[in-house]
């Protein structure tokens, strides 16, 4: 990372202003826009409209271009957003491409709310604290998660101590030190010394305001986001894998194969995620998964179930239809219980919140107003006409309620929150 010298600088922002940036150029401004205090020159120089104005023409004074440039250093302009609709904003370089977005928020995690476009006018960056006075702050979710045994006993996993929680047909349960759960794989010995114990459950519960990661006793992966809960045997058979979701979780599944019996050459051990969800009162839905990263979101309260999928394969079935996905592709199951698939599905969106990032794209406010519910724990009631307006753009998770709100206040959306912390009533 290297600054840029100001001619340089200027050089950049002609092209930029035009549209006429290289791959090469555009990635060295997206560089040098990483700099602490630089985000904040650029966004100085761009709601310059006169300055503007001299960038567009054929012949233009690089001088006094190169003069704004080095005032805006020493004034350090504070960022500005536009929320209007109908009023012009510039947009910014970081607004363009998600993916180097989402890293620049997750690499600056001082800074609390990025927000970029919004759909029918421009966002630009947010990165003022104290934008919403709010008495007693709602703090982020963390590590929180109910474990329920099989013997019907609970542990508050977020206050255990670390170390072994329980044990399993010769296996432990452990919480680390970095706050997860394990299980520790039973070997043929340990299965043989209890010939005679059924299949045992376990279920992983986190509450609004929670979020937790497991890794089951086969070695797969899951992460389980708030108000969700995960049903899993304690140890899996040679045959099938099959855990039950309720809410949303990102998947890691462990490929795992079967020993060899007589008349048998063994092969890999199917994965099923089974979802609790009102779509499958009728049908059960189901995923089907042979060693893949997916994500899947299936909460009550949203009106479509989304699978997708990072690795591998899956196949989605309700049921008798049943659809196989690929890499890159969301299936979607709507509220006539029909599956769709989506090609070319923003994948880093789906997964964000996995990653440290609440994100929203094209999501109206009660979208992104249910996200806040589950990750503050708070209840939230609409009054009033909400303007109909979708948002692109994303806030740290780290972040307090206020610094969202702060920057959704913007857009003439106005929000009260009770004295009890427990109640956010949004106003138009």
């Amino acid at each position: 990372m290297s600054e840029l010298d100001n001619q340089t600088l200027v050089d950049l922002l002609i092209k930029y202003e035009r549209d006429e940036l290289s791959a090469e150029e555009n990635s060295m401004l997206q560089e040098w826009l990483l700099i602490p205090g630089n985000a904040e020159i650029f966004e100085g120089l761009i709601h310059d409209e006169s300055l503007l104005v001299e960038l567009k023409q054929d012949h233009f004074r690089k001088k006094r271009i190169l003069a704004r440039v080095k005032t805006s250093e020493k004034l350090h302009r504070p960022l500005r957003i536009a929320g209007e609709k109908g009023q012009t904003s510039r947009r910014v370089i970081l607004i363009r491409h998600w993916r180097w977005a989402a890293a620049m928020i997750v690499l600056t995690l001082s800074v609390s709310a990025y927000f970029w476009y919004s759909h029918n006018f421009g966002i630009g960056l947010e990165g003022k604290k104290g934008l919403v006075s709010i008495a007693n702050d709602v703090l982020p979710g963390g590590n929180k998660a109910k474990l329920i045994l099989s013997n019907g006993s609970s542990v508050t996993l977020d206050s255990a101590k670390d170390g072994i929680i329980s044990n399993y047909q010769g296996g432990n349960i452990s919480k680390t030190q970095d706050g997860k759960l394990q299980y520790t794989k039973a070997t043929s010995a340990d299965t043989e010394s209890h010939p005679n114990q059924g299949v045992a459950y376990n279920t992983l519960i986190t509450p609004r305001g929670g979020q937790y990661f497991v890794e089951l006793s086969d070695g797969s992966k899951v992460w389980l986001n708030a108000a969700s809960s995960l049903r899993y045997p304690v140890k899996f058979s040679q045959k099938e894998r099959t855990v039950e979701l309720s809410g949303e979780a990102y998947f890691e599944i462990a490929a795992i194969h079967s020993a060899p019996s007589p008349g048998s050459e063994g092969g890999k051990i199917p994965f099923t995620v089974k979802l609790s969800h009102r779509l499958g009162e009728a049908d059960e839905t189901q995923i089907n998964v042979l060693g893949t990263h997916f994500n899947v979101n299936a909460y009550d309260d949203e009106l479509e179930v989304k699978a997708t999928l990072l690795e591998g394969a899956v196949s989605v079935t309700r049921g008798d239809e049943n659809i196989t996905i690929k890499p890159g592709q969301q299936a979607q199951i709507s509220p006539d219980k029909k599956i769709s698939v989506i090609d070319g599905a923003d994948t880093e969106e789906a997964v964000s919140w996995k990653n440290g990032i609440t994100s929203f794209k094209d999501a109206d406010i009660k979208n992104i107003m249910r996200k806040v519910s589950r990750w503050y724990n708070v209840d939230v009631v609409f009054e009033g006409e909400i303007p109909e307006r979708t948002f692109h753009g994303g806030i740290s998770r780290n972040s307090n309620l206020s610094d969202l709100l702060g920057v959704l206040k913007h857009y003439k959306i106005n929000f009260e929150l009770e004295s009890d912390n427990k109640k956010l009533i949004v106003k138009p």
